[in-house]
């Protein structure tokens, strides 16, 4: 009798160390699952909170050469929204809308003349240029960092004259579209003109 005991007690030993082992190995596993969870989601939550809070910010938006009543060009004066991550302007688009026109302009490196004399946007595509009016400290070519502010530059899909109405939105490759509608000016004869805000 005393044997069967002491059996049933090895039994029940054996038994209560492999429960042990089991619920060890089971608890490894539900730890490393939970920590992959939450390294993906502190992954998509970055990526989200970068495409809500990247974009950037018109100061001003201007054409240089309306002394012949009509204007070719448009000039944007931005910086990055408060809070934004740095944006890429090879990885960014500006859309500009007209009544009679549309382009979807890239970046390409150059002083805004480039941009303004040459870049044939009335085939729906072609070229905007960026010039640095202040550098931050962070300063990095090719990109919009906190502190700098930039002349986006581009030649408009057609040449506008009074009153037309002008849609301009820049595109970056993470984060929010920035847009502004205008119209051109009741009258056309300075050379500087000004549409936006």
């Amino acid at each position: 009798m005393s044997g069967k005991r002491g059996e049933m007690g090895l039994s029940s030993l054996i038994l209560f160390i492999a429960m042990i082992f089991v619920a060890t190995i089971a608890a490894q596993v539900l730890t490393q699952t939970v920590q992959n969870l939450q390294s993906k989601a502190l992954d998509v939550g970055k990526q989200a909170q970068m495409q809500i809070s990247t974009n950037i910010n018109f100061i001003a938006i201007n054409s240089d050469d309306g002394q012949d009543g009509y204007l070719d060009n448009a000039f944007i004066q931005a910086r990055l929204a408060p809070g934004s991550e740095s944006i890429s302007f090879n990885d960014s688009v500006l859309s500009m809308f007209t009544s009679n026109g549309q382009a979807d302009v890239i970046y390409r490196d150059g002083p805004c003349s480039n941009a303004t004399g040459g870049f044939n946007t009335t085939s729906g595509s072609g070229y905007f240029t960026v010039e640095y009016l202040k550098n931050s400290t962070n300063h990095k070519d090719g990109y919009l960092v906190t502190g700098d502010i930039v002349k986006i530059c581009a030649q408009l899909p057609e040449t506008l004259s009074e009153n037309r109405e002008l849609k301009l939105t820049f595109i970056p490759k993470n984060g929010m579209p920035t847009s502004a509608r205008m119209l051109t000016p009741s009258l056309i004869f300075y050379n500087q003109i000004h549409l936006y805000p």
